[in-house]
């Protein structure tokens, strides 16, 4: 198992999980129930953009390199697929009621979901990479570095607040 780097891959999705639940952990015990709610709608629509567009580009990535292609895989339509769901997170949080953001400025959460979808699209497509060149090692540490780096943000803004 060690060889082949699935252990990582397992110890990486670990730390990753972890990882998710102490962010959401820290930030909702450090900023209380009415100053997370913002953060929860953004985690919402965060969560949907990932699962419906972004892991099928990671995967369809994936395939083509496992196929023999080379170079640039993901079709023009890919990214434009990640484009409109950048949009789309973003006008979920737009009109998402007023009760969410009265402590919040709701153009900075909406300029925020689209670069959390955008960063996140660079993310499943260099883990696309990284298993289309079955670089597995590589592909569990970074979705653990993600998932430490998050945490230690969240921890950072948590000791400022």
């Amino acid at each position: 198992m060690r060889s082949d780097g699935t252990l990582d891959i397992v110890v990486g999705s670990l730390i990753a999980g972890l990882g998710s639940y102490a962010f959401q952990f820290i930030a909702g015990r450090s900023l209380g129930e009415e100053a997370f709610a913002p953060i929860g709608v953004l985690l919402t629509a965060h969560f949907l953009a990932f699962l419906i567009v972004l892991v099928p580009v990671e995967q369809f990535i994936i395939r083509r390199l496992t196929l023999g292609a080379r170079g640039w895989v993901l079709p023009v339509r890919g990214v434009a697929l990640v484009v409109v769901t950048g949009m789309a997170a973003a006008i979920t949080v737009a009109v998402s009621g007023d009760d969410y953001f009265r402590f919040t400025d709701r153009e900075t959460l909406v300029m925020f979901a689209v670069a959390t979808v955008v960063t996140h699209f660079v993310f499943a497509t260099g883990r696309g990479y990284l298993a289309g060149f079955r670089r597995f090692r590589a592909y569990g540490r970074s979705s653990a570095a993600a998932s430490l780096l998050r945490v230690a943000i969240a921890a950072a803004v948590a000791l400022t607040v």
